[in-house]
């Protein structure tokens, strides 16, 4: 007997949890192979109804914003389709207990439940049965002969399921099980490693990595990319999709150095991809997105300097919005307004600035995974770019970093063109020198909103150079344009920390940022001087204590770090 959608008694009995009924139908023979319309049987209906509905956390909304993901997120669809969460909605506050659980799969399987039944999406109860996260109960199906290789519609097995779920001790019993690692999706090659260094973001997948890696995967097996809107591949300029990517693409952007070093000495993997073709595996442009310095480090020592597309190493640090990266390639040498020299029209003649400005829709939402502060690091990236010498009257494919900056639909450039404008105010009022040609003059004078502000940066720093903070000799705008040693000692006191952080938002809302950045700077390396003192004054050589803080206030940030742990490792 079964409903219009094919369910069975059986079907309902395991839905509503009625143990009994469950026992007497068995008992009954009826056919406990039986599917419904979508071919669901009754062993993978009670196993599907323990997947968590939030068994994914946070990271589902990840994977339904961004195609890249698209097949991850389809796997985990096979498997919860297959779930009854009308009747378990229903039910929410009579759930079954993980073990009676598995006394009823138990009782399903002994009465010949077939433990490999696929449903219309190809998925089996293994494949649901990771979801849930039971590991005794994937022991079970296991133990009952399940085919720990069956592919589900996507091509995905047991295996990828686990990685998905970052399932840990999942991943572990299913390699130990004689699960395939080098599996991949139908017609593609994404395996399970590739998934795992695909979503290894703030290297969280690590642990898991190192296990298949130690399995046999492959980490630098290819997967080609296709626009799932057309049959063609994606255009050569795309950051992430288009041409081929492999796991250690990803590792590059997400992972730990020791990880990195580990994928080179014992596991073949190759900075210059297969074959030395860039176009294949572009190290430079995933070391840029990696926090860790030294991951950028290690491809420049390689000799990898530049992109086939003639992107450099700062270009990417800074469409990937990271500007402690960005001030090290500065200080190493890099060139700011160093531009594009290839013959990709889009970007040809591009500075770091106007690609940061301009960053594709990829490199903004990858900057977002698992970075809830992608915005503050891009604002930080123009900042930094800016004050270290960016030519804002540049022209790039006929256009100025500020025009860029206006004509884009970038949901951040607001900030851009803020940034811009506060920087060239804030220069011309330090050096007396116009900072803007006359194109960029008369792009703000064409535009109501961007000449209002140009107008309000200029009257708060006139406004500044007048006002000092109470019980202090320092005007606000030396705050903000003195160097770091000359503001430091007038944090000391506490009143005039008091009275600067009373007034400056209200008086000054452009700058205030600028103002409240740099006096936590001079607030921090005082606190630096006041650890560095009785080390200083230990020390023989030095005999006139009055001297020390006059001494210190000449030591670079570096210095003072130095000094601080040399008194630490002494002590």
């Amino acid at each position: 007997m079964a409903d219009g959608y094919g369910n069975t008694t059986l079907h309902y009995a395991i839905s509503y949890q009625n143990f009994e009924m469950v026992k007497q139908l068995l008992s009954l023979g009826v056919d406990v192979c039986a599917g419904n319309k979508d071919h669901v049987t009754p062993l993978q209906l009670a196993i599907a109804n323990k997947i968590p509905i939030d068994c994914l956390g946070p990271r589902i909304y990840v994977l339904r914003q961004h195609d890249r993901f698209r097949n991850c997120l389809d796997s985990y669809d096979c498997a919860i389709k297959a779930r009854d969460d009308k009747v378990l909605d229903y039910m929410q506050d009579f759930r079954i207990s993980d073990d009676d659980n598995r006394k009823l799969v138990k009782m399903l399987l002994n009465a010949g439940a077939d433990v490999n039944s696929k449903d219309r999406y190809e998925c089996s109860p293994i494949h649901c049965a990771v979801f849930t996260g039971d590991l005794e109960l994937v022991k079970i199906l296991i133990e009952a002969g399940a085919d720990l290789d069956s592919q589900n519609d996507v091509g995905a097995t047991a295996l990828h399921a686990a990685v998905l779920c970052r399932d840990e001790p999942m991943v572990e019993l299913l390699l130990n099980s004689g699960a395939n690692v080098s599996f991949p999706l139908n017609c593609q090659n994404e395996t399970v490693l590739y998934w795992a260094s695909m979503l290894n973001w703030g290297n969280s997948f690590e642990v898991i990595i190192r296990k298949l890696l130690e399995a046999g995967g492959d980490v630098s097996q290819s997967f080609e990319f296709k626009d799932p809107d057309n049959s063609e591949d994606l255009e050569p300029d795309s950051n992430i999709s288009g041409f081929e990517r492999t796991p250690f693409d990803f590792i590059l952007m997400y992972g730990d150095i020791n990880l990195i070093n580990l994928c080179m000495e014992k596991y073949n993997a190759y900075l210059d991809g297969p074959g030395g073709n860039m176009d294949v595996s572009d190290a430079l442009k995933f070391a840029a997105y990696n926090e860790d310095p030294r991951v950028m480090n290690l491809v420049l020592d390689s000799g990898i300097t530049n992109c086939n597309f003639g992107f450099s190493a700062l270009h990417h640090a800074s469409a990937w919005f990271r500007p402690q990266l960005v001030r090290m390639l500065i200080r190493d040498g890099a060139e700011v307004d160093i531009m594009v020299e290839d013959e990709v029209e889009v970007y040809k003649q591009y500075t770091p600035l106007a690609y940061c400005i301009e960053a594709k829709d990829e490199q903004q939402w990858e900057s977002e995974i698992e970075r809830p502060n992608a915005a503050e690091d891009r604002r930080k990236t123009i900042k930094l770019l800016l004050d270290c010498g960016a030519n804002l009257n540049q022209k790039i494919n006929e256009k100025t970093a500020l025009e860029i900056a206006i004509t884009s639909n970038d949901q951040l450039i607001e900030d851009a063109e803020r940034l811009i404008i506060e920087h060239a105010v804030l220069v011309e009022a330090r050096t007396n020198k116009k900072v803007l040609d006359e194109y960029n003059l008369k792009l703000i004078d064409e535009n109501p909103r961007l000449k209002m502000y140009y107008e309000k940066c200029q009257s708060e720093l006139t406004a500044m150079k007048k006002s000092m903070i109470k019980g202090t000799f320092i005007t606000y705008f030396s705050v903000l344009t003195k160097p770091l040693q000359a503001v430091a000692p007038y944090v000391k006191n506490k009143e005039s920390v008091k009275n600067f952080k009373a007034n400056y938002r209200v008086a000054y809302p452009a700058y205030a940022w600028r103002l409240k950045e740099k006096f936590e700077a001079a607030v921090a390396r005082q606190q630096k001087i006041q650890l560095a003192l009785p080390i200083l004054s230990s020390m023989k050589e030095f005999a006139d204590r009055d001297s020390f803080d006059n001494i210190l206030s000449y030591l670079s940030e570096e210095d003072l770090d130095m000094l601080i742990n040399c008194g630490k490792t002494s002590d």
